[in-house]
């Protein structure tokens, strides 16, 4: 699909709020190996943060999208 459509989330801002961090990047590297081969695919929440998300939080999605991805 990565020549024709882009898929964007998949990550629960629920998830993000409550974590806990290993969840979060578990879920994040299961996102990535399913939806990111062959292209096309952008690492999101479905919706946006809440006010109430952790910042350890953000913190792990960020890295594992880091660790997981690839550019």
């Amino acid at each position: 699909m990565g020549d024709k459509v882009c898929l964007k989330g998949n990550v629960d801002t629920v998830l993000l709020e409550e974590g806990p961090p290993l969840k979060i990047e578990n879920i994040v590297k299961e996102c990535i190996d399913v939806a990111a081969p062959g292209g096309g695919y952008i690492l999101s929440a479905v919706d946006q943060p809440t006010p109430r998300t952790p910042h350890e939080n953000m913190a792990a999605f960020v890295r594992a999208g880091k660790k997981y991805g690839r550019y």
